[in-house]
């Protein structure tokens, strides 16, 4: 439970004591020497989380346990209603089952990092996609961590969704108005509390979490993927750029798959997509749980999709599941080390979105195919034309035959 000692309990607690949590040096001399940084996160989660820090720890620990279990069953509840799966206790449960036993779920319930938090509101918002308070509120719970709130910001920007972002930005302006004033009161001036947030985010670039290459820094997405893979530290312009490019494509790509209707592929392209963007840490990869769920429904229940198509989803559902579950088993046996099972992690998540990308391409182009066949071949339309070409014709014929005799009759 560090993380949630570290992003939840202590800065609240050092807030009240009349320091400025921003402001990493002067926190880690109050925190206990083994404490991390308070990095990547709004003010707004101190000022929802303010009545949870006024309990004893171990009061606070254990409800908070208790709320990202409670979490966990409802993602797999939604991930049930997602993949169209019988709506029944045992399934829920199997699916629960599943997920609790998945490497990175049990790295969040181990840290107790508010990811879970913020992963179950993404979830609500993927699977939602409606112009809604509800859809704000998840939003704006998203927007509790920035490596959250960003790109889901982006996506429903994607599909035209401006109105949840407007209210979601409001309602996390407005719960981060009283922590703010506070800790620049502790700071002694607005000028003095922007440079802690800039100081913060030069502290989470030089940590061992914000270094790409250092042994143990299993930052899962894209730029950790390629600074683990080269093994060169990316410096953080260049980031930024490689965000930017998974944002445009993730995107573009989303949008596509919400126009097309292909909901599995809807939301395993969104979910990659935020997991891909800056500062994922392991227990993040929580949020394509579900998409894998509604991928393999979909290898093994589309019968109407071609066979190329449903082996395809399979393969994607066993990338992202198999990210989670191969630590147990196959690491073990082959003597994997865990740097480079990481590395076969990221290949797999990378991967995972190209085929994503390709399968949608692929059904967007069948999908144009069988519309233009429809136009130019219309069973229905030709048996009605030749009924009545055909019936024309027989009376045309009767006229003609009925003149003929009438011009051959002899004269009285």
């Amino acid at each position: 439970m560090q993380d949630f000692r570290d992003t939840v309990w202590l800065p609240i607690h050092y807030l009240w004591y009349g320091g400025n949590p921003y402001e990493t040096s002067a926190y880690l001399r109050w925190a206990p020497a083994n404490a991390s940084g308070f990095f990547l996160y709004t003010p707004a989660i101190m000022t929802l989380m303010m009545p949870l820090a006024a309990l004893k720890w171990s009061v606070a620990a254990s409800a908070w346990t208790i709320f990202d279990l409670l979490i966990a069953f409802w993602i797999a509840w939604y991930s049930v209603q997602l993949a169209n799966l019988p709506k029944r206790v045992d399934a829920a449960c199997a699916i629960a089952a599943l997920l609790l036993l998945w490497l990175p779920t049990q790295l969040a319930f181990q840290t107790g990092n508010p990811s879970m938090l913020v992963i179950g509101a993404a979830v609500f918002v993927l699977g939602r996609r409606r112009n809604d308070w509800l859809t704000a509120v998840g939003l704006a719970v998203c927007m509790l961590k920035v490596q959250f709130g960003v790109p889901m910001i982006v996506l429903l920007l994607a599909i035209r969704l401006w109105r949840p972002v407007l209210r979601a930005v409001g309602i996390v302006v407005l719960l981060s108005l009283p922590t703010t004033v506070l800790a620049v009161r502790n700071a002694g001036s607005v000028s003095a509390f922007w440079h802690s947030l800039v100081t913060n985010l030069d502290a989470q670039r030089a940590s061992a979490y914000g270094n790409l290459t250092t042994p143990g820094a299993y930052r899962w997405d894209l730029a950790g993927i390629i600074g683990r893979l080269t093994g060169i530290n990316l410096r953080m312009d260049v980031q930024i750029l490689l965000v930017s490019v998974i944002l445009i494509i993730g995107s573009w790509n989303f949008g596509r798959a919400v126009s097309s209707r292909h909901e599995d592929l809807t939301f395993a392209i969104g979910s990659l997509t935020v997991m891909l963007c800056l500062f994922h840490n392991r227990y993040d990869f929580v949020i394509c749980f579900p998409a894998a769920i509604m991928l393999a429904q979909g290898s093994i229940r589309d019968i109407a999709s071609t066979v190329a198509s449903r082996v395809a989803r399979g393969v994607i559902a066993a990338l992202i599941l198999g990210v989670g579950y191969h630590p147990y088993h196959i690491d073990q046996v082959l003597s994997i080390s865990p740097d480079f099972a990481q590395d076969l992690n990221g290949i797999a998540i990378l991967t995972a979105l190209l085929a994503c990308v390709v399968l949608l391409l692929r059904s967007l182009e069948t999908d144009r195919l069988q519309v233009g066949r429809s136009h130019h071949y219309q069973p229905g339309h030709r048996r009605d034309k030749s009924l009545a070409s055909s019936a024309s014709e027989s009376w045309a014929a009767a006229a003609l035959r009925v003149s003929r005799r009438l011009h051959s009759a002899p004269e009285d």
